[in-house]
């Protein structure tokens, strides 16, 4: 297999070339992957005599453009097409289609090119239908093959009339060549092979005289008769010798760079649409009550507006990687022969896609900041949008690794987005979907697959509990509201409760909840002690925050702080004060209704986390909920590259085909 790789070649009906890139472009770096054993320099010389070898030279700066966009003529495009095969000096060529849709000079030009490297020692095997009588005098062998791939003939294309004369008993049919022009009429030999038998009124019928099967018997018989002894070839080392991973990674980033460079309307597009985008949403999103100047506590569209940008950064990642691979696909056909690392070209496409969703995601975040002048968000909104961006980027490589068809990709991606909206945690909180599907402070397993649910939630803690405002009262604030919760809510439900085990359950998480405040309890303490030390809790909370606030106003203007960092929409939004109940008696205990965002995970591991839980438990670490979910993210991303890098989506595309 190594040796037919490397000394075979292929020349597909259709186009191989990237439009975007100049003639000399295409060969170069089509023979970058070729010739890995030469320098550059090297490289440069080979293109050039290939170029003036076959005629390219003059045109070598224009580029190739698309069958819709010609900048140079169909035999042009058909010679670059050979070029980038021949760079390689394969002994077999195979050539399919060489005159479909060329003039009759411009077919006959690329037969002469293919006759010469004949006569050059290069093993040609052409597929033609209907080829003129000049081009079928070039032929030194043919092969025909009727319907069903029967084959009926092989051998020299001059005599193959006279064959079929004869066994169709034709008068004159050692003739084949016509005696004062020299020509042959190629038509004539299917008028023989699929002549139709005549009825008894003389009119033609749909009946063949002779069937492929009954050819198919003669030419049996006839090489049968010419089998001789063969020869032992000598195997040949591979002609190709492609270049190491890193230096494939860096030819295949470098034309893709290329390509996308010289595509003005692609470069505008991609770069203009994050901050265009960011302008519109901000801008139409920059409100509040009353109409005095903005500022950005009252903003009320906050919430709304980082889960618009959440799937703003889904649906540009997706849009941006879509058809990246469906487009290389007759590339990467012809590349195939070439012995390839595939995940050198995975890991270009996706370095350059990673590439562009950085500028997008910073300029969106750059310009939503300014607008609506959430202070110190640059680093968490990157981080989120590029990593949602990034994620996007895989599932659009993976689609566009499965299916065929633009179309359909581009149905298959409102499939993608619309879970995302409806998953993702703001549009329908998860309380109120179906209780079948959902607990009250668990998130559903179809909404933990969601990459929207991930991004928004690490955007909305990390605003609501990092701001310069909040983020030095936070620890008490949890405690204050932990603490008011068992002692309004709690106690009461404890008490109602009717089942013995269910409340030495409670009692052992309250205990485990004040020993973590430091507060120190005896094992056996009563119901009484513990609402007691509860409201102890709640009042030292209290006397300690406010001592923290009279210490700080000395030097901060406090309220113009919170006016800057606090945005009271979105710490209402997490905290979910809406809700009219507050408790819960559930089957795994009391569980607190609200206010998720002062919650500790206790025991409750990070796929079972309440959503806005500040922090995620896996086994015995605990992490800052924007750094688990930044962690969630990249697996799934990670997750995508391996799929892609075992070809998965493309194998699962092709069952679905077959």
């Amino acid at each position: 297999p190594e040796f037919a790789a490397g000394s075979i070649g292929h020349i597909a009906q259709e186009d191989v070339l990237i439009s975007e890139l100049s003639v000399r472009d295409n060969l170069r770096y089509s023979a970058a992957l070729s010739l890995g054993h030469l320098d550059e320099e090297a490289i440069d010389v080979q293109v050039d005599q290939m170029l003036k070898r076959l005629g390219l030279w003059e045109i070598r700066s224009l580029r190739v453009g698309s069958i819709m966009d010609k900048t140079i003529s169909g035999g042009q495009r058909k010679r670059v097409n050979i070029a980038l095969e021949l760079i390689r000096e394969p002994l077999v060529l195979f050539v399919d289609e060489p005159t479909s849709g060329l003039s009759s000079r411009d077919s006959e030009q690329i037969m002469d090119l293919l006759k010469e490297l004949t006569l050059r020692g290069k093993l040609i095997f052409v597929v033609i239908h209907q080829p003129s009588s000049d081009i079928f005098k070039l032929f030194d062998r043919l092969l025909l093959l009727d319907y069903g791939g029967f084959p009926i003939y092989q051998g020299n294309p001059l005599e193959s009339l006279s064959h079929f004369r004869q066994l169709s008993n034709h008068a004159n049919n050692s003739d084949a060549l016509c005696h004062q022009c020299g020509t042959v009429n190629p038509e004539e030999l299917f008028d023989t092979v699929e002549a139709r038998m005549v009825d008894e009124f003389g009119q033609l019928t749909d009946r063949r005289r002779v069937q492929p099967e009954e050819w198919n018997d003669y030419y049996n018989l006839l090489q049968g008769m010419e089998i001789g002894k063969g020869k032992t070839v000598e195997e040949t080392p591979p002609l190709i010798a492609p270049p190491r991973w890193w230096k494939q990674f860096k030819v295949y980033a470098q034309r893709d760079v290329h390509s996308k460079r010289t595509n003005k309307q692609y470069l505008l597009i991609n770069l203009l649409e994050a901050p265009i985008l960011a302008l519109i949403l901000a801008g139409f999103n920059r409100f509040q009550e009353g109409g005095d100047a903005y500022v950005y506590r009252l903003s009320e569209n906050i919430p709304q507006f980082l889960f618009i940008s959440v799937i703003v950064s889904l649906f540009m990642g997706l849009s941006v990687s879509a058809e990246e691979i469906l487009r290389d696909r007759p590339t990467l056909r012809r590349e195939r022969f070439l012995q390839l690392n595939w995940t050198a070209y995975l890991t270009s496409k996706v370095s350059l896609m990673f590439g562009l969703s950085a500028v997008q995601s910073a300029s969106y975040a750059l310009i939503s900041i300014v607008v609506l002048r959430i202070p110190d968000a640059f680093g968490i909104l990157f981080l989120t949008l590029f990593s949602l961006s990034c994620f996007a980027n895989m599932l659009g490589l993976s689609i566009s690794s499965a299916f065929r068809s633009a179309k359909v990709i581009y149905i298959i991606i409102p499939l993608l987005i619309i879970p995302q909206i409806i998953f993702g945690g703001a549009i329908v909180r998860f309380d109120r979907f179906n209780p079948v599907f959902t607990e009250v402070d668990r998130v559903p397993w179809i909404g933990n697959i969601m990459a929207s649910r991930w991004g928004f939630e690490s955007l909305a803690v990390s605003l609501t509990r990092d701001n310069q405002a909040d983020a030095p009262f936070i620890e008490l604030e949890d405690r204050l509201e932990r603490s008011a919760w068992r002692r309004d809510f709690w106690g009461k439900a404890y008490d109602d409760m009717l089942i013995p085990k269910k409340q030495m359950s409670e009692r052992s998480m309250a205990l485990a909840e004040l020993k973590g405040w430091g507060v120190p309890m005896n094992e056996d303490a009563t119901i009484t002690e513990l609402m007691g030390a509860f409201k102890n809790v709640y009042k030292q909370s209290f006397r300690e925050r406010d001592s923290l606030r009279r210490s700080l106003s000395t030097s901060i203007n406090l309220e113009a702080m919170k006016d800057t960092y606090h945005n009271d929409a979105l710490h209402s939004w997490v905290m979910q004060t809406d809700r009219k109940g507050r408790i819960s008696n559930t089957s795994r205990g009391l569980i607190q209704e609200t206010a998720f965002i002062h919650q500790m995970p206790g025991t409750k591991q990070a796929w079972n986390a309440p959503f806005y839980a500040p922090y995620k438990r896996i086994g015995v670490w605990t992490m800052k909920t924007p750094y688990f979910n930044a962690a969630v993210l990249w697996s799934m991303i990670f997750l995508l590259y391996g799929l892609l890098a075992n070809r998965i989506p493309e194998r699962i595309g092709y069952r679905r085909r077959s």
